[in-house]
């Protein structure tokens, strides 16, 4: 299982991915709305956008 921590704000977002030990897998800024968001989580390996 991994869990995502998520930072929002007004024209960014900051993201980090860590693994069931708390080890973290992935860490990113994103620019822009929710589609540049999903869009990005996407392409991280076992990741279910819903």
């Amino acid at each position: 299982m991994r869990y995502l921590g998520l930072d929002a704000h007004k024209s960014q977002w900051t993201f980090c991915v860590l693994d069931e030990n708390g080890k973290n897998v992935v860490t990113k800024m994103v620019h822009g709305g929710w589609p540049m968001l999903i869009k990005t989580l996407e392409t991280i390996d076992a990741v279910q956008v819903i």
